[in-house]
């Protein structure tokens, strides 16, 4: 089997803005992020504004920096995009401050594959549209290294969005917004790139709902009931997937056959998470 990374409690309201409601889609807060460090790489992957300047996105679609720091420069951020093409592209695109990776992650560590773009500027008018709650912490303690989670969560109304795509070129593509059916948080994850961590984890069933290449980092959204209201919240984002196809396969062949899908919990990150928003953020608090 291949495992590939898809690069090219009673929840209250933490955020102070407002939140989406179920079945409403903010694509505006949706990023499509390419890291260019060489002249050999060009890595896609996705992201989620949450916060007025910081983009929410995986670790290792910054893995082949190999610890140094990475250069914004390598950086390209498309906020917003409808479609992709040139005028779109242009109106888009986001100038970068700073990549702020996990400090563990590891390439054997996924449950860790989380990290934050921070932006130069701040996108206007944030706080006066309504974006995707930020999952609450769970309630877990680490031990040995390992997330110790006192009891599993349960999800309900999955999906996640992002640019993936078998093709090198996403010209004229747009957003890819997929079910994810029985999402649910294992303790016991063990794969080529993860070994017994707590991780999301669905059973991929259809083609239709596969993640695919640049599908990475995307975020992952349930529905939680808060109040009698139900609320759809970021639980996660895309980290790796694995499929039947054979070892040669082609990036639509694996695609087509992609059986299994792995994503990072915001709620085990979510302080880690919330300091970097606390700290970097350039404007006051909605």
């Amino acid at each position: 089997m291949l495992f590939f990374l898809l690069i090219v409690v009673l929840p209250s309201i933490i955020s102070c803005w407002s939140v989406s409601l179920l079945n409403q889609v903010y694509d505006y807060d949706v990023a499509l992020i390419y890291y260019n460090p060489d002249p050999f790489t060009n890595l896609r992957c996705t992201g989620l504004l949450v916060a007025p300047n910081i983009i929410l996105t995986a670790a290792h679609c910054f893995e082949n920096n190999y610890g140094s720091p990475i250069d914004p420069s390598h950086v390209k951020v498309y906020l917003g995009l409808k479609t992709v093409n040139d005028n779109n592209l242009k109106r888009a695109q986001q100038d970068v401050k700073k990549v702020i990776v996990h400090e563990n992650y590891h390439f054997t560590y996924s449950e860790n594959d989380i990290g934050v773009i921070i932006l130069q500027k701040s996108v206007p008018d944030f706080c006066g549209k309504p974006h995707y709650a930020i999952a609450p912490p769970l309630n877990a303690m680490k031990t040995k290294g390992y997330f110790n989670l006192k009891s599993l969560p349960s999800y309900d109304n999955c999906f996640f969005m992002g640019w993936g795509s078998p093709h090198i070129s996403i010209e004229n593509n747009v957003l890819n917004k997929k079910q994810i059916k029985n999402l649910i948080m294992r303790n016991d994850i063990s794969t080529q790139r993860a070994r017994k961590q707590s991780m999301l984890f669905s059973n991929i069933v259809s083609s239709r709902d596969s993640p695919c290449n640049g599908d990475s980092g995307g975020p992952i959204i349930c529905r939680y009931i808060v109040g009698n209201i139900p609320y759809n919240y970021v639980v996660g984002v895309i980290s790796e997937a694995s499929s039947s196809a054979p070892p040669d396969a082609t990036p639509q062949q694996f695609c087509d056959n992609t059986d299994l899908m792995f994503g990072s919990s915001v709620g085990l990150h979510s302080m880690w998470l919330y300091e970097k928003i606390e700290y970097y953020r350039d404007s006051q608090p909605c």
